[in-house]
């Protein structure tokens, strides 16, 4: 596969079947959406600390945009989406409202959330532009730098923990969360 449609194909890294000695536990799967580098990096994480702590049997496909997905020709099932907004691309905030407004309202319900990928505060636009979004879809938003190795394997420890939440892992039954928006109505 040529480097250009690799870069905007659909990538998915197997799940593990048996780590180590132990058995895998549930499974499911997890939607990386941005960046390519970006999706790598956290998926690579994400798969070390599952390997060394969680024992998932876990899937994750990685998009630049969730229309690759539609448009692709490959089954993806994903049972959690995790949106990478990189704070100095400013096109990014769009990509990831557009690639939203596509999904069903399934994923709505608190089964997708938005990772700002460095720790560098947004321009003031940006982060209005953020906060607007997370208003707007009443989504989770994280913050981790992506490129600082503790930083890294925490935020991949919170997705892990919020995705086996909403699936229903912890507790047989699936967490749902409310997230009032901070618009205040007066009647």
């Amino acid at each position: 596969m040529d480097s250009t449609v690799a870069s905007n194909a659909l990538f998915s890294m197997p799940a593990f079947q048996m780590i180590g000695k132990k058995a895998a536990k549930e499974k499911f799967a997890i939607l990386l959406v941005g960046p390519a580098n970006l999706c790598a990096s956290l998926r690579d994480e994400i798969l070390t600390v599952n390997h060394e702590n969680h024992y998932y049997q876990m899937n994750i496909h990685m998009c630049e945009l969730v229309e690759d997905v539609i448009k692709s020709s490959q089954q993806c099932h994903a049972d959690f989406i995790a949106f990478l907004i990189d704070p100095s691309d400013n096109s990014a905030v769009e990509m990831v409202e557009r690639s939203i407004s596509v999904l069903g309202p399934l994923y709505l319900c608190s089964r997708l959330c938005l990772i700002n990928c460095y720790d560098v505060t947004p321009l003031e636009t940006d982060a209005e532009q953020i906060h607007n979004l997370v208003d707007k879809f009443s989504v989770l938003i994280m913050h981790g730098d992506l490129a600082n190795a503790g930083a890294r394997n925490f935020l991949a420890q919170r997705i892990i923990y919020l995705s086996s939440s909403v699936c229903g892992f912890k507790t047989g039954l699936p967490l749902v969360f409310d997230l009032p928006s901070s618009k205040i109505v007066s009647s």
